[in-house]
Parts: structure tokens; C-alpha cells; sequence
């Protein structure tokens, strides 16, 4: 009798784990892209989500170390020519990363800051609780059978499709907290377009990638934003700068832009 429950249990293991697809999964995903702010030139990237069991890792392609941002738009008082500033910055090899482990609810961040004569990169933590409304909607992308779903994150509206055949809750950028890897996503207005083109499972290297973001200062994530708010005055000056000679800058007018259009705080 002793011998046969022995042989039922590892019956029962063997069963378990030929039946769980997810055990110990490990894939990769390349996106393309699409930033394309009002008033600023489209961007069309490619973009990389690795991914474990328990976490991940999205980064942006670096394919040049410079790129060009339309930061603001400012008004000639005497002549109402709209004087336009394009700084170009640079990056590093590493670029703008977010990790999420699924034991915690918060994304940590490595992104920079443009301070002259080049990019300041810090690490936070942003608590990215995304509500999502599942629809009743479905389609196929790279053979997966996705569910839409939408919501309102940081001033924007997005709809999404993610695939519960991967049962994982991540996605591109800070897109999280769906029954499924998200392989679509984009908002309203065209601004903003992720979408799955090449789909790696499983994927070998992905557990020497998905690792904590390091080595970059840690600050708050208001003191990052705040941070980086705070360069319009740099900025304003430097427009001022490139203005006909004699001008006076009566005003200035900072247009936000972007993926983020708004902050938790700002609603408090």
C-alpha cells in the first residue's frame, strides 16, 4: 500500500507541472512605438519587455545617442512671432528603464533629466494603480486571443489588449495590472502607441535582464517631477536668448507634454 501512494504522488507532481504552462516562464517582447506629442516631431522606436515569473523589465531600443525634444513654445511681444526651442540631449547605453516585481505594487523608475551640458538620470518608485474596465471585446494579435480593456492613467485615456493565454500582469512603459501580458496599447488621441511585433516564450537570457534598475541617485518621485519641472526657467531663458535682438519676453507660456499630462497630486 505504502509503495502505491509513493507512486501517486509522483504521478500527481508530474501531472501539475506538464499541466501549468506558466511554471518558471520566461519570455521577451519587442514593441513598436509611437510618441507623437501635439506640436512635436513623431518618434518611432522599438521598445524591449522582458519577463520571469514574478517580474520585469521594459526599456527603449538605443539606437542614437542623440534625440531631439520641442520643449516650448514662447510669443515675440512685439512682432507675435512664436519663437520655438529644440534642445537636443543625449542619452547613455542604458536609457529609461522600469522594473516591477508583482510582490509589490509599485514600479521602480530610471529616467532622466536634462540639465545642461547633458542628462542627470535618478531612480524612484511610482505607485502606478492603473483601474482598468474589461470589455467584452477580443481580437487576435501574433496569434494570442486579446481582451480590450480601458482606462484613465496620468491625463490620458488608453485602451488595451492584453492576452490571458500569459497569465503575467505587465506590459510596456508603467502599463500594469491586467489578467494577462498586454501586447496593445495606445490612448485616444494617437499620441501614444505600443504594439507587440516579435514575441519571444520562453526566452533564456530574460533572468539575467530583469534586475532591479542601480547606481543612479534615488530621490522621491514628486522631487523627480519637481526636478525636472524645474528646468522651465532654464529653458524660458534660453528662448529668450534665440529671440531677435531688443525682444522682451512679456510672458511665458509652458506647454506640458508628453505621456504624463497629470500627477497623482495634482488632484488632491
Amino acid at each position: 500500500m505504502g509503495i502505491k501512494v509513493i507512486h501517486n504522488m509522483k504521478y500527481f507532481l508530474f501531472f501539475f507541472l506538464t499541466t501549468t504552462p506558466f511554471y518558471c516562464q520566461t519570455g521577451k517582447i519587442t514593441y513598436s512605438s509611437i510618441l507623437n506629442f501635439e506640436g512635436s516631431k513623431e518618434k518611432q522606436t522599438k521598445s524591449e519587455l522582458f519577463f520571469t515569473n514574478n517580474a520585469s523589465f521594459y526599456r527603449s531600443q538605443v539606437k542614437t545617442d542623440k534625440k531631439t525634444e520641442n520643449d516650448e513654445n514662447s510669443e515675440d511681444s512685439e512682432s507675435g512671432k512664436v519663437v520655438e526651442m529644440n534642445i537636443t540631449v543625449g542619452t547613455d547605453s542604458k536609457g529609461n528603464v522600469y522594473y516591477r516585481n508583482l510582490q509589490s505594487r509599485n514600479i521602480i523608475c530610471r529616467e532622466a533629466i536634462f540639465r545642461n551640458p547633458g542628462l542627470k538620470y535618478y531612480i524612484y518608485e511610482d505607485a502606478t494603480n492603473i483601474k482598468w474596465q474589461l470589455l467584452d471585446e477580443f481580437k487576435e494579435i501574433s496569434g494570442y486571443k486579446c481582451q480590450k480593456a480601458i482606462t484613465a492613467f496620468r491625463g490620458r485615456m488608453y485602451e488595451a489588449w492584453f492576452a490571458s493565454e500569459i497569465p503575467l500582469s505587465f506590459g510596456p512603459w508603467k502599463f500594469s495590472g491586467l489578467p494577462g501580458l498586454i501586447l496593445e496599447v495606445y490612448d485616444q488621441t494617437g499620441e501614444v502607441y505600443f504594439s507587440a511585433e516579435h514575441i519571444q516564450i520562453p526566452y533564456s537570457n530574460a533572468e539575467k535582464i530583469v534586475q532591479k534598475p542601480s547606481g543612479d541617485p534615488t530621490i522621491d518621485y514628486r522631487e523627480f517631477i519637481e526636478k525636472q519641472d524645474g528646468n522651465s526657467a532654464k529653458i524660458t531663458q534660453a528662448i529668450l536668448a534665440r529671440a531677435p535682438k531688443g525682444s522682451t519676453l512679456v510672458s511665458s507660456k509652458t506647454i506640458k507634454k508628453g505621456i504624463e499630462l497629470e500627477h497623482p497630486w495634482e488632484k488632491e
